[in-house]
């Protein structure tokens, strides 16, 4: 098989008060894929461009509580609420019958769905089954899953990395020795950051959704199959040895030997979704409608790529447009989003390159490409002029939106910007960040942890000597709150060193040192950079609370 080149492209479907994030690719039947917890859809990307290629529509979607899927709101989810959950999913996308696709805990997913919607499921492909006998489930639900807490040191990082690290070095990750050793490859590193993002993503939210599948009893639901299945064992399996506990096969049922070569084993895999007759392809209705409460996640679609949008609020008034902290994402944000669409429509766009925004392709990493496309996003989000609250970084591109679209900006609150002044600036741009290298040990997620909390305790935070030490501020060094930021960083961590060079190189001085009715720069005593905006703005600086909701009323009042 060919290396891919395929575009997969994500979206939002929404179920009640529930979305549900996915990635896809081609046309033709539909395919399902189901990734295996702890981890989001691009663990199979793979297998999503392939049967892309392969003339299906392949829809691969994050499991509820994972990824970017909200959770079912029930704190003990079955599989069977994950079945039903893809079949309401479907529904809403104007799906009918599809072929499925599931690796370990997405292959009982797979497995359930058959079961309940046979008429709805042309072929089951099940990559590594997990089957427990009471005793090992028993074992698995009460040792399996050790919640992490958050520390101040960034170790539950390390912790993070080699937990995921060792379930492939031994079978189950907590019980270690000859028996328990993985028939694997050590993952790469990007494969080992890409899982512990994902886990940072969700927390210990991971938990429930994971320990349905032990709870499972797919010994129980085989015998009940009617449609195509197979059940693929791939030698180096790690969850190989569970196939030993499957039932007597229905005549639809077979256990299929894979090869070891994972390329060849797609190409299997594209072979046995032909095996059936083709199952129709459909007419999916893409796109993520509101939500009744909380935000209304969605992307919008740019020159090169995607970016990430959430919405707040009902549409009151002139549209807030938020650009978060950049490098980052509108995760460091919190409630305030919320709580200022109790009165204005808000709209939230992570930066290019930024949280869950792509690296847009052919975009340059420079501040005015930056405000180019969040005007190209804003042409399709909003009619009229918006009201603009820009955090940290982001208020660089919110001033270059405002001079290349001023028709479009009515009023610009900057919160917290790193104004760095005209002497210091090629210096700092230089050195603010380092380029984040992905080590095999995981030695990148702490360095950037404590360069993240340096930047609370020394101006700047390279600078860690007693002429660096910040007095003015009480250190904002919570571990859940810079774990949420790190997270921010490392989504995109090769764009974090290069967007911030760009930032900081960008005269954000200049434009700021002239008075401005239509401009309020404004921080918080704690702020990171407000000795920064206090210095460029002068008596026109605004101090900002502390509290979300009286920072909320604030921003309101300063934007009207």
């Amino acid at each position: 098989m060919a290396p891919t080149h395929t575009r997969i492209r994500r979206a939002f479907v929404t179920i009640d008060d529930r979305q549900v994030h996915y990635r896809h690719a081609g046309e033709g039947p539909v395919v399902i894929v189901i990734g295996q917890s702890p981890t989001s859809a691009r663990m199979l990307d793979k297998q999503t461009a392939a049967f892309a290629e392969a003339g299906f529509t392949a829809i691969a979607l994050d499991a509820p509580g994972l990824g970017r899927s909200t959770p079912h709101n029930t704190p003990r989810p079955d599989v069977s609420d994950q079945a039903i959950g893809l079949a309401r999913m479907l529904d809403a996308l104007g799906v009918d019958k599809v072929g499925l696709y599931g690796s370990h805990s997405g292959a009982s997913i797979a497995l359930e769905f058959s079961r309940l919607y046979p008429d709805r499921s042309a072929i089951a492909l099940m990559d590594g089954l997990p089957i427990y006998n009471d005793l090992e489930r028993n074992l698995r639900l009460s040792t399996y899953f050790p919640e992490y807490e958050t520390t101040w040191d960034g170790l539950h990082l390390m912790w993070l990395w080699y937990r995921y690290r060792e379930q492939n070095v031994f079978w189950p990750w907590n019980i270690r020795g000859r028996g328990a050793r993985g028939p694997v490859d050590i993952p790469s590193p990007r494969k080992l950051h890409d899982g512990v993002v994902d886990i940072l993503e969700v927390g210990n939210g991971y938990i429930p959704p994971y320990a349905a599948v032990f709870r499972y009893r797919a010994e129980d639901a085989i015998p009940h199959l009617s449609t195509p299945a197979h059940f693929l064992a791939y030698p180096d399996d790690s969850l190989l040895p569970a196939l030993r506990h499957l039932p007597n096969l229905p005549d639809c049922c077979h256990l299929t030997e894979m090869p070891l070569d994972k390329t060849k084993g797609i190409e299997k895999e594209i072979e046995l979704l032909r095996s059936v007759p083709a199952w129709g392809a459909s007419e999916i209705r893409h796109g993520a409608a509101p939500r009744r409460n909380g935000s209304a996640l969605d992307y919008v679609d740019v020159a090169g790529g995607q970016l990430a949008v959430a919405r707040w609020g009902i549409g009151k008034g002139r549209p807030l447009v938020i650009l978060p902290p950049a490098p980052g994402s509108v995760t460091q944000l919190g409630t305030l989003p919320e709580y200022l669409g109790e009165e204005r429509e808000v709209i939230a766009i992570d930066l290019p390159g930024c949280g869950d925004s792509d690296v847009l392709e052919g975009t340059p990493v420079t501040v005015e490409a930056f405000a180019e496309q969040v005007a190209a996003a804003l042409d399709q989000l909003v009619d009229g002029p918006v009201d603009i609250y820009a955090r940290d970084g982001a208020a660089a591109v919110a001033l270059d939106l405002r001079r290349q679209a001023p028709d479009r900006v009515r009023r610009l609150l900057i919160d917290n910007v790193p104004a760095v002044a005209p002497a210091e600036r090629d210096e700092i741009a230089e050195a603010y960040a380092e380029p984040i290298t992905l080590d095999w040990d995981g030695a990148h997620l702490v360095r950037l942890w404590h360069a993240t909390r340096d930047k609370e305790l020394y101006w700047p935070w390279y600078n860690r000597t007693i002429d660096g030490v910040r007095y003015e501020n009480d250190p904002q060094i919570d571990p859940h709150q810079l774990t949420v930021e790190v997270n921010a960083y490392l989504k995109n961590f090769e764009s974090y060193a290069p967007t911030w060079k760009a930032i900081l190189q960008y005269p954000v001085y200049e434009a700021l040192a002239e008075p401005s009715d239509d401009i309020v720069v404004c921080a918080d005593e704690d702020g990171r950079y407000a000795h920064l905006a206090r210095a460029v703005a002068g008596d026109r600086f605004r101090d900002m609370p502390l509290g979300v909701l009286a920072r909320s009323g604030e921003i309101l009042k300063l934007l009207d």
